[in-house]
Order: C-alpha cells, then sequence, then structure tokens
C-alpha cells in the first residue's frame, strides 16, 4: 500500500500488457463502465472499471468481478468473484444506473483529486472460512503518457514513458536552449536509466550538479529524431495517434501509435546548471543553499509582482511568504504594496457575503495580521478590525463558512444561519479561523470575532485524534493523513490558540501526509501550501524530516529562473499557477526560520519533536504493509495516527489473518489506540464479536468515540438486530457526555438500519420510539434529523398526529440553527410520508420549498422528481407551480392534467383529530 511518487514500473508493465499480452481477452474486448459519455447499463454484460484491470457484471447494488486483465494494477490483487463494494472509501452504489455514475466520477477524478491511486474495496466471500473478509487494494493507476512534467532547473518539459522521458516544451534562455529538441528521448541522466522513481532520480542527478564538486554539469543521453525513414511502411496499431511530434507516444489508454516509423540518433547533451552548493544535513534549518533558493525565490516574486502587470497570486499569498522570510527588505516591500492595495485602506467597506469572499479575505487578513505583527504599521488595523468583523458576522451556526458566507437575506434577517449551497467548506473555514485569531492578536476587541473563534475551536475540537477533516461538517476521516492540507492548517490554528492536544495530533497527521501530497478536491494547491506548516508546528526535526520527504517535489518544480511551478497529480504545463507556487513553496521553505505565527514565532517547544519521534511520524507515510508479518501489522493496531491502524486491519484481511484471539484481547483491555485498531480490525476481518462491542457501546463511561466506532460496526454484524431495543432506549435517554449529539446520530442510524427503516415491523416499543424519533427530528444536524424520518417511514395514520408537527417543523426548515445541512434527504422523506397518507398539505410544502434561497440544487432536484409521481389531486396547485416554475412548469402541468387517477386527499388538521379520537 506504498504511495509511490510516480510508479513508471507499474505504466510500462500496463502499458506492454495491455497491447502485446497473449491472453485471449484484452481490455478492449470490454466496455468501459467509466465511459461518461454513455448512460445505459446492461445487467448482463462485462465492463472494465477504467484500465484498473478489474473487469465484472453489475449486480444488485455492486459489481461481481468476472476478469482481471493479466499485467494491470489489479492483477494478482483482486480475484474473480470478488464483489466490488466501494472506490476510495465510498459505496458503488445502488441501481445500475448509479453503480455507472459513480465509477465514472471516480474514474474520472483519479488524477485531478487522487494522484491515480484507486482505492477498490471488495467483499471476497471464500475467506475467513466462507465468512467472507473486506479487502481494500491500493491500485496505483498507470499515469496518461500525455501530461506534461517539469524537470528542475533544467528548463524542459517531458512526456514521461516506459524508459524515457520525451521533450516536449524547452524554455528559453535556459540550461537546456540550444541543447534539447522537441521529440527527444531522454534514456538516461548522469549515466543512471530513466526508469523506477524519475522525479527522484532527477532529483539526485541536479542536486549533484548544482554543487561545487558537480560543476554545474549536468549529463543526459538522448536519442534524437533526425528524419522520418519514407522506405518503412506505415504502422498502426490501435489508439489515438498523438499530435506530438514522436516516435513512439502512447495513444488512448496507453496504447501505442505511430504514423511513420522515424530514425533515431543516439547522443549525449551537457546541461550547465547554475552552481548552488550542496544542501546542509539540517535543510531547510540553517543551509545555506536553501537560504539562497529563498532570496533568489523571493527576488524574483518582487521584480514580477513589481511588474506593469505583475501579482501576488490570486489570493496574494506570495505577499505572505515575502514576510515569511522575516527580512526587513522585503517586509517593506509588502508594507508598500499594502498601503497602495484597495483591499487594505482604512476606510474599506465590505458586504457580508459574496462570490467566494471567503477564499479571498482569509489569506487578505492573515497577511495583515502577520504585517501588523511584524512591524506595528497602525495604518492597516482599520482594514483588519473590518475584515475580522465581517467574517465573523458570517459564520453560521456550527462556526464553519464556505465559498460564500452566512448571509441574514437568505436567513429570516437574522446572523449565523444558513451557508449558500451545499454546506461548509473546512478548507475555507480554517482559514478564516487562523485569520480571526490572529486580529485578536493584534488587539481586535469584538465580541462577534470572540464567540467565532470560540464556536471553531470547539467544533473543531470534535476531530482530534479521531482522524483528519472531512471536506465539511461531517465524520471523521481515518483512510487518510490529511485532507487538501487541513490537517496542517488546523494544526496551525490549534497551536495559535494554545490547544496542545489539537495542535500535537494535526502536526503529526500533516508530518505524516508527505505521500499525499499532490493529492486534493481540485487540484493539491492547498496542500502544498499547508501541509509543510502543519509539519513545522512539531518543531524542527519534523519540519527537517518532512523537508526531506518532499526534496524531490521541491526540486523538480524550481525552474532555472527562481520560481516554482504548480505542479498537479496529472500533470504541470510550461505555465506558472494563478495561485502563485512560488509564493506557497517559499513559505514552506522559510517555515523554519519560524518569522510569522503561522510558521511558528512564538509557538509552544512543547510541542516540538526529538528526532527519532520526528522521523518515526514522518516515515508513517512509508510503512511497507505488505512486507508485515501479522505480529508487525497487530502491533500498528495501536499506532497512534488512524490512518496506519485502518491499513494495518485492511493487510490482515488481505493476508487471512487468523487473530481473533488477539484482536478481542486488544480490544478488552488494549490502549485507545489498540482498542480503536481492535474493532478496525473485528471490522476487515468480520470476526462475530456483537457481545462484545455491545458491551463497549452501552458503558457510559468508555470513551465516546470508541463507542461510536464499536456501534458502527455493530450494525455491519449479521444478528445485531436483536440489539434494536436497547440501542433504542439508549437514544431516548439523556446523555450530558453527547455535547454535539454525535452518539445519538449513530444511535439513530443504527437503528434504521437494523430495523431496515421499519421500527414498526420490528415491535420497538412505540413510546420509546417517538421520544427517540423526537430527539432527532430536533438534532441539529441533518443526518440525525435524516434518520428520525426514515424511522417514521411506515408511521400508521392513527399515530401521524404524535409526530406531525415535528415532521412539519423539518419540512419547512425554518430553523437555520443547524450545523450540518448539506442534503434535502429527510425532507423529502417527510414529503414522501405525508403524500402517502394522503395529506392534502404536502403538495403546497413541496412546491413552496423548491427555490428557497439556501441548498436549491438538492431540493429542486428531489422535488422535481416527486411531483412527477401526482396524480390529479394536484390540480389545485397548478397555479402555484406556474408560480414558481414559471416556463419549467409545462412538464408537470402536463402530466398533472393528463393523470388518469386522483386520490382523495384530506388535510392534516383532519388527520390529526383522527388519531386523536383512536
Amino acid at each position: 500500500m506504498n504511495r509511490s511518487h510516480l510508479a513508471v514500473p507499474a505504466v510500462a508493465l500496463t502499458a506492454l500488457c495491455l497491447t502485446s499480452c497473449v491472453t485471449a481477452r484484452t481490455h478492449q474486448d470490454f466496455a468501459d463502465l467509466a465511459d461518461r459519455e454513455t448512460s445505459t447499463v446492461e445487467v448482463d454484460k462485462e465492463y472494465r472499471i477504467g484500465v484498473s484491470g478489474v473487469v465484472g457484471r453489475i449486480e444488485d447494488e455492486h459489481i461481481r468481478v468476472t476478469y482481471v486483465i493479466p499485467g494491470s494494477p489489479a492483477y494478482g490483487k483482486v480475484r474473480k468473484d470478488d464483489i466490488v463494494r466501494a472506490y476510495q472509501y465510498r459505496g458503488v452504489g445502488g441501481s445500475p444506473e448509479a453503480i455507472k455514475a459513480t465509477t465514472g466520477k471516480r474514474i474520472y477524478r483519479l488524477g485531478r483529486d487522487w494522484d491515480w491511486h484507486l482505492y477498490l474495496t471488495v467483499e471476497r466471500p471464500s475467506l475467513r472460512n466462507g465468512k467472507g473478509n473486506t479487502l481494500t487494494y491500493d491500485l496505483v493507476m498507470p499515469r496518461p503518457t500525455d501530461k506534461t512534467y517539469h524537470f528542475g532547473p533544467t528548463g524542459f518539459f517531458g512526456f514521461i514513458h516506459p524508459g524515457h522521458i520525451e521533450v516536449s516544451h524547452v524554455a528559453g534562455k535556459s540550461p537546456a536552449d540550444g541543447k534539447l529538441k522537441i521529440g527527444d528521448q531522454i534514456v538516461a541522466v548522469d549515466g543512471k536509466p530513466v526508469t523506477g522513481d524519475v522525479f527522484r532520480l532527477f532529483t539526485e542527478c541536479v542536486d549533484r550538479a548544482e554543487s561545487k564538486e558537480g560543476a554545474g554539469k549536468l549529463q543526459l543521453s538522448i536519442r534524437r529524431i533526425i528524419e522520418k525513414d519514407p522506405s518503412l511502411p506505415d504502422v498502426e496499431t490501435p489508439g489515438k495517434a498523438p499530435a506530438e511530434k514522436t516516435a513512439d507516444s502512447p495513444g488512448e489508454n496507453g496504447l501505442l501509435s505511430r504514423a511513420k516509423p522515424r530514425k533515431l540518433t543516439s547522443l549525449n547533451v551537457e546541461l550547465d546548471l547554475e552552481v548552488l552548493g550542496s544542501y546542509s544535513e539540517t535543510a531547510p534549518v540553517g543551509c545555506p543553499k536553501t537560504d539562497s533558493i529563498i532570496t533568489r525565490t523571493a527576488d524574483g516574486i518582487v521584480a514580477r509582482g513589481s511588474a506593469p502587470k505583475g501579482g501576488y497570486g490570486r489570493l496574494g499569498t506570495s505577499l505572505l511568504a515575502l514576510l515569511s522570510t522575516g527580512e526587513k527588505k522585503y517586509i517593506e516591500h509588502v508594507g508598500k504594496v499594502v498601503h497602495a492595495a484597495d483591499w487594505a485602506k482604512p476606510d474599506i467597506e465590505l458586504p457580508i457575503t459574496g462570490g467566494s469572499v471567503s477564499w479571498h479575505r482569509s489569506y487578505k487578513l492573515i497577511t495583515l495580521c502577520e504585517y501588523y505583527l511584524l512591524t506595528e504599521d497602525k495604518y492597516v488595523l482599520p482594514a483588519i478590525k473590518t475584515y475580522a468583523n465581517t467574517i465573523a458576522r458570517g459564520q453560521d451556526a456550527a462556526g464553519l463558512w464556505n465559498h460564500q458566507a452566512s448571509n441574514p437575506d437568505a436567513n429570516f434577517g437574522k446572523l449565523h444561519g444558513r451557508l449558500y449551497g451545499y454546506g461548509a467548506i473546512n478548507q475555507t473555514s480554517v482559514a478564516l479561523w487562523i485569520g480571526l485569531i490572529l486580529s485578536k492578536e493584534c488587539g481586535v476587541k469584538d465580541p462577534e470575532v470572540d464567540m467565532a473563534v470560540d464556536k471553531t475551536h470547539k467544533l473543531y475540537s470534535y476531530w482530534i485524534e479521531r482522524g483528519k477533516l472531512p471536506y465539511g461538517n461531517h465524520g471523521a476521516g481515518e483512510k487518510f493523513f490529511t485532507n487538501n492540507g487541513t490537517s496542517g492548517s488546523v494544526a496551525v490554528g490549534f497551536a495559535l490558540i494554545g490547544d496542545k492536544k489539537g495542535a500535537s495530533f494535526f502536526s503529526r497527521m500533516s508530518a505524516a501526509a508527505s505521500k499525499e501530497i499532490l493529492t486534493g478536491h481540485t487540484g493539491p494547491w492547498f496542500n502544498i501550501f499547508w501541509s509543510g506548516l502543519g509539519a513545522n508546528v512539531a518543531g524542527p526535526e519534523a519540519t527537517k524530516a518532512y523537508a526531506n520527504e518532499l526534496h524531490w517535489f521541491r526540486t523538480v518544480t524550481r525552474t532555472w529562473d527562481d520560481r516554482f511551478l504548480h505542479m498537479e497529480a496529472w500533470g504541470c504545463g510550461p505555465g506558472s499557477h494563478g495561485l502563485g507556487s512560488s509564493g506557497s513553496t517559499l513559505l514552506n521553505l522559510s517555515a523554519a526560520r519560524r518569522k510569522l505565527r503561522i510558521t511558528g514565532r512564538d509557538m509552544d517547544k512543547s510541542l516540538w519533536l526529538d528526532a527519532e519521534t520526528a522521523q518515526r511520524i514522518v516515515d508513517a507515510a512509508n510503512i511497507d504493509y505488505a512486507s508485515q508479518d501479522v505480529e508487525g501489522l497487530l502491533k500498528l493496531l495501536g499506532h497512534e495516527l488512524p490512518p496506519v491502524r485502518t491499513r494495518a486491519s485492511e493487510m490482515l484481511a488481505i493476508k487471512d489473518a487468523q487473530v481473533e484471539d488477539e484482536v478481542m484481547a486488544l480490544l478488552a483491555n488494549g490502549s485507545r489506540s489498540q482498542r480503536i485498531g481492535a474493532i478496525k480490525a473485528i471490522g476487515a476481518l468480520k470476526i462475530d464479536a456483537d457481545d462484545a462491542l455491545m458491551a463497549v457501546v452501552r458503558d457510559p463511561k468508555d470513551d465516546l468515540w470508541i463507542r461510536q466506532l464499536a456501534l458502527r460496526r455493530l450494525t455491519m454484524l449479521d444478528g445485531a438486530s436483536n440489539h434494536a431495543p436497547e440501542l433504542l432506549s439508549m437514544l431516548a435517554g439523556d446523555k450530558d457526555y453527547d455535547v454535539q449529539g454525535r452518539f445519538d446520530q449513530d444511535l439513530g442510524s443504527a437503528i434504521v438500519k437494523l430495523t431496515n427503516s421499519d421500527p414498526y415491523a420490528a415491535g420497538l416499543d412505540k413510546d420509546l420510539l417517538y421520544k427517540a424519533v423526537g430527539k432527532l427530528l430536533d438534532h441539529k444536524r441533518q443526518e440525525g434529523r435524516g434518520a428520525g424520518m426514515s424511522l417514521l417511514k411506515n408511521i400508521p395514520l392513527e399515530d401521524l398526529h404524535i409526530m406531525a408537527e415535528r415532521m412539519i417543523y423539518v419540512i419547512e426548515d425554518k430553523d437555520r440553527t443547524y450545523v450540518s445541512y448539506h442534503g434535502d434527504g429527510h425532507r423529502q422523506t417527510g414529503l414522501d410520508i405525508l403524500y402517502g397518507h394522503n395529506i392534502d398539505e404536502s403538495l403546497d410544502l413541496t412546491v413552496n420549498t423548491i427555490n428557497e434561497k439556501v441548498g436549491r440544487g438538492w431540493r429542486a432536484r428531489n422535488r422535481k422528481a416527486f411531483m412527477k409521481t401526482w396524480g390529479g389531486e394536484a390540480k389545485r396547485v397548478i397555479p402555484r407551480i406556474k408560480e414558481v416554475l414559471g416556463e419549467g412548469a409545462d412538464e408537470f402541468v402536463k402530466i398533472i392534467e393528463e393523470a388518469d387517477t386522483a386520490k382523495e386527499m384530506i388535510s392534516l388538521e383532519d388527520a390529526i383529530k383522527l388519531g386523536q379520537k383512536q
């Protein structure tokens, strides 16, 4: 499960097998389930999952593997008759159409979000003596060979092929200018063949060339096209012919395609790089070469930013990077920019909300605060106060933000209501929180700011020692070390506010995230920006160890003219990136100087790790789980970082380890980490442990997170439904320890699952049920309300009066104090229930909630799909439908007017009276 930076051997193997494999079946024998151009699927047809090598048939809520293509990423791992359950730890979907849509989405995003790693979860029924194991494989997918990568201060870009790099672009006046040509095939660097991890190969050779001993000389062995050979016939193999001038370029799906063979000549080329010296053993701390690169990069930012059409990145983060150097000339330059900028004027006025304001305001506020804390220039204090107050007033009820802020106009005129769109985003929220913390250090005294800082702090405290922050206000992420760099940013926030527990946990998570540097929603820029700063919270030794892991990245993105280029998992172009890649790297290189508050100035040194511990934490990214024996994997179940525990449990399942006694002993008597790891292993190995898990769930003195995990695992076990009555009783009871209601939420979800959303058929006590459901419908999280509404799906009409008022309360959504609300399913479920009982008001509630100002997308889709099921009973609301939907009403009006039947509807008032008479 290692995450290599560039798995060229896998690419080579896949390309060869897919083109020349002698087996009777290749990937072309099957339709691609990930093809987003088509939406139809056939249940009895075999489909391949992209180029993973997995082929299967769609069955009920899963894919059954029928074949694995030899030489593919899945070959030797996934097997025939495995049942595909999830991609990237998310379910594959339910219906055949949903499975196809999910497959297409996950495969499409592999490069953008996941650095070409497909985490494929399968169930293998044959293991554990027929009980089956749940196995998750990290499949390193072949990278497209038409994406261009940069190769450090050489000045050239190229496509990476098995065994060579094809030059695609040469920068003018660079060391490669006049020496390399487009189409050249680089086969060796300093005599070392281009195989394996080519980025690390170039890094080592560039380091040598830039040293005094290397004298700036970098030797390249190349094959150069000298002419087309008309005597040779055209050769065609399946695939799309490339537009580039290449001798052999992989086309679609990695297949070779060429027009005319060309004559090649071999020659050696010597590039002259600038001699910068060697890195010290403590780099980037106390390293003259690093200091030189910092100076050159900062000078370049100043020069480019001062140009007529210059700038400091879309978020202005290059200004923050200049401040991080701690050098007077750069700080003075930032001062000049700030004094001339409209966004920093003392009389600036900011509306609460607007398009994407959260991204810009967060980094502007951080920059202004760090500048003031360095210089005490009072010119920026009014702007700091304005930014801080505006940001704080735009916080939602949970303490978060998204692209925008919470707008009173969409929340009945009140502050701290619902956010626009689909809910909160932690990427923006953490940066805004950091800005507010720093504003208080600058002397801002504002009750709104104080409340906002405290509210966000309390919310983020939930995830400490549980896992990485999710995308929004959701569950903890235990599978990976970071999410878009938020482990790093929230570590900085916790350190600034003096929360040692939070700072310690998340700085370690960030330090271990080096192999995830190219992952991130819509790309890795924020990961690159914040992860190194998070590691830096853990002290100089952690900074050094993390920087050593990222040295390859900072070398291959460094240009010959003192810039750093943006690099995405799918490749980087010959230009720069709008967010400011030079600035993000400069900030990380300068972090060791600890000149800014976000780079460690005056932070608590008790957070610092010694050299041995720091290296052990950073090395958590490099654990080879497959090479561990069972004893080693059992030991890793007790690791302090959640992803290590998770991956160790997954490998125990892959090895089909017979460790039930050892795992149960850890659950009973282990440390907190060991007990969590044991629950993970129980799930992966499908150990029958319902009684032991239930004992954990019912113990109010036990760790709440362990109880939650035990409850979630319990619901996955066969035969656990008999615990539903006890869980219902627990849900109905008071729990002062469940401050955020997360345990109640999990209890509700567990009862839904164990009763298959029908507590009536399960014979649960109605009084307890309605008491528990009442708590859920009042829950501050949509997941809690959703569980409550699901439990009412089969409520008899005579009982409707008991829950009607609370159901309407949820459907109308007038309570804007929810803290999680991105979906609409619970509200739609309520409408379904009412309509199912012929409640006339269900029609009005449906139409009237289509165009609310917040969360419109999901809700509108749900309502419109629901309206298509209506009959003639809805004729009375046709005028309202036309009023709400305008021209879009025609489709629904036609369905209603042409309906053959009309349900006999009753009012909610009459339904309530009927129930009260029973």
